[in-house]
């Protein structure tokens, strides 16, 4: 159902985008002109066509110069260093998801700890995790650096983003909270305001359960803080119903699924740390 409305919604998507090209086609600066060419005299033509050349404004292929100062550049630097927890302190809890797995890893509860707290993990085991960035083969922590746990993701396998992660809670080998946010994405073109209002928890719980079995509960939180209007909340609230939602109630289970066939495996420090750590 969720896979139908999502083609639905593509299809329309198209069709409005096709429609406006076609309409921006009739009304263009080339059209118009072509019409005005056919009735007036090829030195008219010439005139009119030199015109638009000196105009640049007026032609729509023209390009653009965009020079950032060092000051300008380093504003940028905010989407990396900004503080994630006042985000999830302000969400709305109308417009809070929550999806909870848990499984049991024949390791002892440190090791499935540092594991699951690396970020090479998500390439190796989460389905739309396309790769990661920053300090990816080694556990992350509080005093990893700020903007330096990065996930480059495909939403439902259709919209890619970059997110970025801060560890808020850290008390290993037990419990751990990172705070997630979108910092960079298609919809930053034409919706910065309303990208900027969603974010994300990570909570691991981990209980040993024998000298070498840890039962892991992986709990993820998405949201909005309650900056968004109710116009952002609806649009929201379509894209987590008929898409996010259904492709994380997959992706999750395949997810730790995965984990504990891989941590349950000979050899796999090596796979996920480059060494036997």
């Amino acid at each position: 159902m969720a896979s139908a409305s999502f083609t639905a919604a593509v299809a329309v998507a198209l069709c409005a985008l096709l429609s406006l090209a076609e309409v921006c086609e009739e009304h263009s600066d080339t059209s118009l002109l072509q019409g005005h060419f056919a009735a007036v005299s090829p030195h008219a033509v010439e005139q009119q066509h030199s015109s638009l050349r000196q105009d640049k404004e007026k032609w729509p292929l023209s390009g653009e110069t965009h020079i950032l100062s060092e000051e300008e550049t380093a504003e940028y630097s905010s989407w990396f260093t900004s503080d994630l927890l006042p985000k999830w302190e302000n969400r709305n809890l109308e417009s809070t998801w929550k999806l909870q797995t848990t499984i049991t890893i024949k390791q002892p509860a440190q090791t499935v700890f540092d594991a699951i707290m690396t970020s090479n993990m998500w390439p190796v085991c989460y389905p739309n995790t396309l790769s990661v960035g920053g300090f990816s083969h080694q556990p992350f922590t509080p005093e990893t650096p700020a903007g330096m746990i990065l996930e480059k993701f495909l939403w439902a396998g259709a919209f890619y983003s970059l997110f970025r992660y801060q560890v808020e809670d850290y008390q290993p080998p037990s419990f751990a909270t990172f705070d997630g946010a979108i910092i960079f994405s298609v919809g930053d073109v034409i919706a910065q305001d309303a990208v900027d209002t969603i974010g994300g928890r990570f909570q691991y719980n981990l209980t040993s359960t024998g000298p070498n079995e840890t039962s892991w509960t992986r709990t993820v939180y998405f949201y909005q803080d309650k900056s968004a209007t109710l116009l952002q909340q609806t649009a929201f609230a379509t894209m987590m119903n008929t898409v996010i939602f259904p492709a994380q109630k997959k992706g999750a289970p395949q997810y730790v699924n995965c984990a504990k066939i891989f941590l349950e495996t000979p050899g796999w420090e090596r796979e996920l740390w480059g060494s036997s750590k």
